[in-house]
């Protein structure tokens, strides 16, 4: 979830779910938003701390690695969505 006051990042929850056993709380990401712009640019570097710190599974459908990655960038994308900011 993200709040978004006059431009800026007022509250911000990243959770993330098809990682592992159970679903991730990215709070490290999360904070790393709140008090600054709601910008691709901060999306982005929460996307990256995402893709950081996720714990990502192994399976015959897709690498850890890759699972790392892409959770990064659907957090990224997501919180764009969430701040109306999608396709910019």
């Amino acid at each position: 979830s993200l709040l978004v006051e006059e431009g800026n990042v007022a509250s911000a929850r990243v959770v993330l779910n098809g990682l592992g056993a159970a679903p991730v709380v990215a709070s490290e990401a999360a904070a790393t938003l709140v008090g600054g712009p709601a910008s691709m640019e901060a999306f982005e570097e929460a996307g990256a701390a995402v893709s950081g710190i996720v714990s990502a599974r192994a399976d015959h459908r897709a690498g850890a690695d890759y699972r790392r990655k892409v959770a990064g960038v659907i957090t990224a994308r997501a919180l764009a969505r969430a701040a109306g900011l999608a396709g910019q």
